[in-house]
């Protein structure tokens, strides 16, 4: 006849409890992590309007990890110009919260603007709509 299989003392025990917690752990927080910046697959696609017209030649630039104005004179992450239709794309973007400044000087004005993006699970494109028209453009 076979022997029986010996029970595991119980310090094995615990440290094999022990191991599994500390895996589910990690593996929760990471999961729930969202760190804004290069890396992702996702594309934030700005439009920027002054009412009706669209606007070309606007200085865009995205602050990582924002939900508010951060301020004009702080160091932002990313800048780009609009084209001629007044759009741009900001590309390879993790999950996260990002704020994206527009700013134009023209002859008789300067066009100020800004939007919050929350880029949340899934790979894609998300469009944004700056309107230098609005009352309040933060």
């Amino acid at each position: 006849m076979g022997q029986k299989p010996q029970p595991k003392s119980l310090s094995d025990m615990k440290a094999v409890k022990f191991s599994l917690l500390i895996i589910c752990l990690l593996v929760v927080f990471s999961s729930c992590e969202r760190v804004a910046g290069k890396g992702g697959k996702a594309a934030i696609h700005v439009t920027t309007v002054n009412g009706p017209l669209n606007t070309s030649g606007v200085s865009l630039r995205m602050k990582y990890g924002a939900t508010s104005f951060p301020g004009e004179n702080v160091p932002y992450d990313e800048d780009g110009f609009t084209d001629y239709a007044g759009d741009y794309t900001f590309n390879d973007l993790k999950r996260g919260d990002y704020y994206i400044y527009g700013k134009k000087i023209t002859a008789t004005d300067t066009l100020l603007g800004g939007a919050h993006v929350l880029i949340n699970n899934k790979p894609g494109e998300t469009h944004v709509v700056i309107d230098f028209a609005e009352e309040d453009p933060f």
